[in-house]
């Protein structure tokens, strides 16, 4: 955190946050899984988040864009620091296309899934927050039916780049050939560090005709993944596996 967002124990603050999901805990409380502005990655504990109406609603849905009030948390005895405490959310938007059938649905959780698995907790990175915001919002004119392996393989390129471990998508650069020289410039472009070109390209991918892309082709993508990053990704291997 940095030092302007220092603060004691148990002081209020307001953060912007994409929510990455929820836990129930207990009989009527929640833990809320935040992408915030201004913390990064945080983890708040949201009491009674099941049954609230008034404080949550519906807004605590994966990828619900909110304002989130929050107290900052408390160091334990152990000398750990205890969770964030959420108490009440406003609603900003929901990216509506995203939930539009299984291709959309499938493609959020993937991405969320990836955030959760690879970004440290309390690690600050707005440029993730401000990117990831561009992605789900510039996205509303795609067919997912046809373009969630693209979708899914631009920002798992730009994400890579972005941790540092360098170029994703080379294997299938040399295998979508009928794709015009324009397109994979503007790509590699796109995914430079610094404030990415997300929407130009965005909207660039939304023209072109895609060749269909295949579990084979995802699955060199992950072997990829592999050798730059060392990482292993259980939920990739669990993701794929479910593929018809």
């Amino acid at each position: 955190m940095s030092q302007s967002m220092e603060l004691r124990a148990g002081a209020p603050i307001e953060m912007h946050a994409l929510v990455l999901g929820t836990t129930p805990y207990q009989d009527s409380d929640k833990l809320v899984r935040l992408l915030t502005l201004e913390a990064g990655r945080i983890t708040a504990f949201a009491p009674s988040a099941q049954k609230s109406v008034k404080r949550f609603g519906g807004s605590l849905e994966p990828l619900s864009y909110v304002k989130a009030h929050l107290k900052a948390p408390r160091e334990s005895q152990g000398g750990e620091t205890s969770l964030w405490r959420l108490q009440s959310v406003d609603l900003r938007g929901q990216f509506e296309h995203w939930r539009q059938g299984y291709p959309a649905i499938d493609t959020s959780m993937f991405i969320l899934k990836m955030i959760l698995d690879f970004v440290p907790e309390a690690h600050q990175d707005p440029l993730l927050f401000k990117t990831l915001g561009k992605f789900l919002r510039d996205s509303s004119h795609f067919n997912f039916n046809t373009s969630a392996p693209w979708i899914r393989a631009y920002f798992w390129s730009w994400f890579t780049r972005h941790l540092g471990y360098g170029d994703l998508c080379e294997p299938w650069e040399s295998e979508a050939l009928d794709l015009p020289e324009d397109f994979w410039k503007l790509w590699w472009v796109s995914i430079e560090p610094g404030e990415p070109l997300v929407t130009e390209f965005l909207d660039f991918l939304a023209h072109q005709k895609l060749p269909p892309r295949s579990s084979g082709h995802e699955t060199r993508l992950y072997e990829h993944w592999l050798a730059l990053t060392s990482l292993h990704w259980d939920y990739f291997q669990k993701w794929l596996s479910s593929k018809p």
